[in-house]
């Protein structure tokens, strides 16, 4: 994706720089998850206590970081969240998306594949990565995204070559 026009990073900075140390990271892992999710899920990626989350959650609501879907938080504005990870060390955003992962493989009923193989690859959970991201292409080619399909096959030469290296 394109990088985030400096004049938006100026705007967002001093808003984000504002949170909680817990809401940043609250924000962090939204960031990541890109979809809308329940309190309790984010509880359970970030291994918090239930009155840490919600006190984050309220924080970034209150202050219009995040909007609500049936009970499901979600980052308001795309280029908000887009800066937001932008800004997380690598450690870091390996480290979330391999919670992430765990916690839809573990925690979600039938999660797609291709959600699956995009954070398992990011986190660089090489093997689950593969098998996800050809399952991926598979289901992306049979509703026919083509695009889509290449893309996830990419992801997985990429975790075949990764893992080579490895051996």
């Amino acid at each position: 994706s394109l990088p985030i026009p400096q004049s938006v990073e100026h705007l967002l900075r001093p808003k984000i720089d504002r949170l909680s140390s817990e809401a940043r990271r609250t924000l962090m892992l939204l960031a990541v998850f890109q979809e809308a999710i329940e309190p309790r899920g984010v509880g359970a990626i970030l291994g918090a206590e239930r009155e840490t989350c919600l006190g984050a959650l309220e924080e970034l609501t209150d202050a219009g970081i995040l909007g609500w879907e049936r009970e499901r938080a979600t980052v308001t504005h795309t280029l908000l969240r887009e800066s937001v990870y932008a800004n997380v060390s690598p450690a870091r955003l390996s480290w979330l998306h391999g919670r992430v992962a765990l916690y839809l493989r573990d925690h979600t009923e039938n999660p797609p594949a291709g959600q699956l193989a995009l954070h398992c690859h990011r986190a660089g959970l090489r093997s689950e990565a593969l098998g996800y991201s050809l399952t991926a292409a598979e289901e992306a080619e049979e509703s026919g995204g083509v695009q889509e399909a290449i893309q996830f096959l990419f992801m997985a030469l990429e975790d075949c070559e990764d893992r080579d290296l490895e051996t």
